[in-house]
Formats: structure tokens, C-alpha cells, sequence
């Protein structure tokens, strides 16, 4: 009795192609759905006439008056952290180092998970983890 010798099939690869185009779908509705409405608007003529408004013009000027003062406080008060964490040693150097680290690296919008050697790293003292961990600003995990 022979046997047949039959080639082993190997799996098929997923290559995410699926998943990447209805991610793209998704967020090309989100953004373009509201473009098309602006762009609708602006075709009927009053689009122009309700950007040059009074009430427009003073809200864009605010804007802009409101962003550059908040630019050049945060310039001011950037570079004087700045300086002080790297001319000064003080108790609670390495927590003010992580807050500025989570502003700078993730805007605000994620919580980071600080383990025991990223606390070596950054030079924190068990008193500045446990100051963190109170004030809810990074979970510390084991």
C-alpha cells in the first residue's frame, strides 16, 4: 500500500486590507460629509456674505487675539519650566518632569502606564509615586 504524499496547505496571511479600508471609509464619511455641506453652502452665494459679517470678523479676530496670547504665555511659562528642571533640584522634580512629559507626549488625551523602571528613569522618589498615584495623574503599575 503506497501513500500519497499530499503538500501541507499553509494558512492564508490576513493582511488587514479589510479592516484598513473600512477604517478609511469611516473616516473619509466623517470628514467629507461636513465638507460637502460647507461646500453646498458656499455655492448658493450667501456662504461669502456670512464669513465677511460683522459678527464673523469679530470672532475670527477674537480667535486669533486669543490663540497668539495663549501661544506666547505658554512660551513664557514653557521655557521657565524649562530651565528649572534642568538648573534646580527640588522635592517633586521628577512628578512635575512626568506632567510635562504627558502634556508634551500625549496632549492631554491619553493616561500612561508609569512602570517601576520608567520611575528609576525619570529619577522619581517612592513620595512623587505616590503623590501620582493620589492624584489620579499616571496609574502606577507594578
Amino acid at each position: 500500500m503506497s501513500t500519497l504524499a499530499l503538500p501541507l496547505r499553509r494558512p492564508a496571511r490576513r493582511s488587514g486590507a479589510l479592516a484598513l479600508g473600512v477604517a478609511t471609509l469611516w473616516l473619509s464619511v466623517i470628514v467629507l460629509l461636513p465638507l460637502a455641506a460647507v461646500a453646498v453652502r458656499a455655492i448658493d452665494g450667501s456662504f461669502w456674505d456670512v464669513v465677511t459679517s460683522r459678527q464673523a470678523v469679530a470672532a475670527l479676530r477674537f480667535t486669533l487675539l486669543v490663540s497668539l496670547a495663549t501661544a506666547a504665555i505658554n512660551a513664557m511659562t514653557g521655557t521657565l519650566i524649562a530651565w528649572v528642571l534642568v538648573r534646580d533640584r527640588f522635592p517633586g522634580k521628577g512628578a512635575l518632569k512626568v506632567r510635562v512629559e504627558l502634556e508634551l507626549g500625549d496632549a492631554g488625551s491619553v493616561t500612561a502606564q508609569l512602570t517601576r523602571d520608567q520611575a528609576e528613569l525619570l529619577e522619581l522618589t517612592e513620595r512623587d509615586v505616590v503623590w501620582l498615584r493620589a492624584n489620579g495623574k499616571v496609574p502606577v503599575s507594578a
